[in-house]
């Protein structure tokens, strides 16, 4: 039998209401309120509120998602409820309980995996197929982060609705979430860029930033020549910490130095 996953279908029977006023961000009209009250931010800031008297630990409305039969990792006794030590890990880097929901982040009681599940388009839809994952392992063996199916034909981004003309490339999804408040942001699951990767980056923006690991800032400067050199203007952001340790000040006077350098650069 082929493996199921359960999958959160949150706000199932919500509609959109209206726009409103975002509390973080200042935009006039980037917060959408939906009928059951929730609300979220269509602009990247982040920002979210739960439904009254909700939360992630007992959103208990999910449905059964088909697993491809190419992901033998993936464990069956998946769960949206996340216990306290991973939850914390997430906040410790400033994912909020929104973003924990809005990416279908799950948990494996017996593997004690942290899941995030990539979906067959660039979005987090629980209606479409699961066809690959990354997992943070919290137990005391084995190696620390955990993939399976085809991650490097799939893409994870975050900030689509950016009004920034950039896309910003990372190399962990923690930081493409932290990074994608700002700008377009999408995820390498590693420091490679390849034909795929370029294509994706080249459909989302006109422009290309490469933050990468501290250790692989001469991989970042080089993949940003190359890139110009193919007509994809493109720059580094380097910094002593991995983004998603920043705080979100720092993450946005990153981007905005970054975005002012290509914007000088005088190409388009």
């Amino acid at each position: 039998m082929r493996p199921k996953v359960l999958l959160p279908q949150l706000h199932e029977n919500s509609v959109f209401v209206r726009h409103e006023p975002c509390p973080r961000c200042q935009s006039s009209d980037n917060l959408g309120r939906y009928s059951d009250g929730h609300a979220h931010c269509f602009g990247g800031c982040g920002y979210y509120e739960r439904s009254p008297g909700a939360s992630i630990h007992d959103l208990h409305k999910v449905k059964k998602v088909d697993i491809q039969t190419r992901l033998t990792l993936m464990p069956d006794d998946v769960t949206i409820t996340i216990p306290r030590e991973p939850l914390l890990w997430l906040l410790n880097y400033g994912i909020n309980e929104g973003e924990v929901a809005t990416y279908k982040y799950l948990w494996s009681p017996s593997k004690k995996w942290l899941i995030l599940p990539l979906f067959s388009g660039c979005n987090h839809d629980g209606d479409q197929e699961v066809v690959a994952f990354q997992a943070r392992n919290f137990s005391e063996s084995g190696p620390k982060y955990i993939t399976d199916g085809p991650i490097s034909r799939h893409c994870f981004v975050t900030g689509l609705l950016s009004r920034r003309k950039i896309v910003i490339l990372v190399e962990d999804a923690v930081s493409t979430i932290r990074v994608g408040r700002e700008a377009t942001t999408m995820c390498l699951f590693g420091s490679h860029v390849g034909n795929f990767e370029l294509m994706q980056a080249k459909f989302l923006a006109p422009k290309c930033i490469i933050w990468l690991d501290y250790d692989k800032r001469k991989v970042a400067q080089e993949t940003a020549r190359k890139l110009s050199a193919f007509g994809f203007p493109s720059t580094t952001i380097i910094t002593g910490a991995d983004p998603k340790a920043l705080s979100q000040a720092e993450i946005k006077g990153y981007v905005d130095e970054a975005e002012r350098v290509l914007d000088e650069s005088g190409t388009d």
